[in-house]
């Protein structure tokens, strides 16, 4: 499921909820990969446990480093950004790369 709501002119740069652009483009080209919609599986399955522990910042920080704002570099090429906070906000996306 996606948001149904779209930003604004004025929140073209950053917005404090999720909205169908952030959605659409920042998390659905990604789940299309079979290893990262994988990961996200696993990531849910273990989410459960691991709040259950007591982990639960541990957990959020986990997912808001990877599939929010996440960051990779593959050996000999630049840094590219990852994470769908970062593909739906060009000002973010400049301070993080």
């Amino acid at each position: 499921p996606v948001t149904n709501w779209l930003r604004t002119r004025q929140e073209l740069d950053y917005i404090v909820e999720p909205d169908m652009f952030h959605d659409f483009f920042g998390h659905v080209p990604v789940l299309s990969q079979p290893v990262f919609a994988d990961f996200m599986q696993m990531y849910g399955k273990k989410a459960g446990d691991i709040i259950t522990l007591g982990g639960d910042e541990m957990i959020t920080r986990l997912y808001w480093y990877t599939a929010e704002y996440g960051l990779m570099q593959e050996p000999g090429q630049p840094l590219k950004a990852f994470g769908a906070g970062l593909m739906s906000s060009f000002t973010e996306l400049q301070f993080a790369v």
